[in-house]
């Protein structure tokens, strides 16, 4: 079992490490991911509860994400650099280290079936420490995370309060040997308009689609691109995961 490695160019110039597992490889990756996800499960719903992390989870996804930024006046938008390739396997809790679930550093591999759950089961304890900070200090607040992205969002507030919890983000992180990127840290507030969450707008009371996606539709049906207007329409609704719709009699 092997993989092969490569590298993507980012739009920063920057080049991303890729691990292509061969098949016999993805299939043993696979056939780990029900255990690794059980034990998430059990770990997440101990510490942070169900309602945090959203990426890579069965029933979730970036709209139950945004979801539950409903209602917030700002919202903070996160990104630990270079996730994967920061978190060591024999640092996630509860997991033997094999070689086949790393890269040959040890480290988590971007392109390994594995690894989006293993770095959930590493984020649970900062996250957990990051919550139980947050709790303290403001009370009511929201916090999400979808892969290498944390959303926070909270009530009215000042620039000198959402600049703090920043800091206690990334200090705390950075504990856990994570860096937060600066350049692509926002806030948004929800006197300028919809703040936007994992590719979502969210308002004061509902979810819209981006003014992206909706140009995308308007140019799809004006050049009769069918198979392209199926696909921003059905990404336009904001579906929820099959299992958390409304069901109609």
């Amino acid at each position: 079992m092997t993989y092969r490695e490569f590298t993507i160019k980012k739009k920063n110039g920057k080049h991303r490490r890729i691990c292509a597992p061969d098949a016999p490889l993805l299939s043993f990756q696979r056939l780990r991911l029900p255990e690794l996800s059980d034990l998430f499960h059990t770990r997440e719903v101990n510490t942070v509860g169900t309602d945090v992390f959203h990426g890579f989870i069965k029933d979730r996804n970036c709209v139950t994400a945004a979801t539950e930024h409903i209602g917030y006046h700002h919202t903070i938008g996160l990104d630990i650099s270079a996730c994967f390739d920061s978190i060591q396997l024999r640092d996630v809790p509860g997991v033997e280290f094999s070689e086949h679930l790393a890269h040959k550093d040890g480290s988590l591999a971007q392109g390994f079936a594995t690894s989006p759950m293993l770095a959930n089961l590493y984020l649970i304890k900062p996250i957990s420490e990051i919550m139980d900070i947050l709790t303290v200090m403001y009370g009511d607040y929201k916090l999400t995370v979808y892969a290498d992205d944390i959303q926070l969002s909270f009530p009215q507030s000042t620039y000198e309060k959402l600049n703090e919890a920043i800091a206690i983000v990334t200090e705390v992180l950075a504990t856990y040997k994570l860096t937060i990127n600066p350049a692509k840290t926002r806030i948004h507030h929800a006197k300028f308009g919809n703040r936007r969450v994992l590719g979502v707008m969210v308002g004061q009371d509902s979810l819209k689609p981006t003014r992206k996606i909706r140009k995308k539709i308007r140019a799809a049906r004006f050049q009769g691109n069918g198979p392209s207007l199926g696909g921003l329409v059905t990404a336009s609704r904001l579906l929820l995961p099959i299992a958390r719709r409304p069901v109609f009699e």
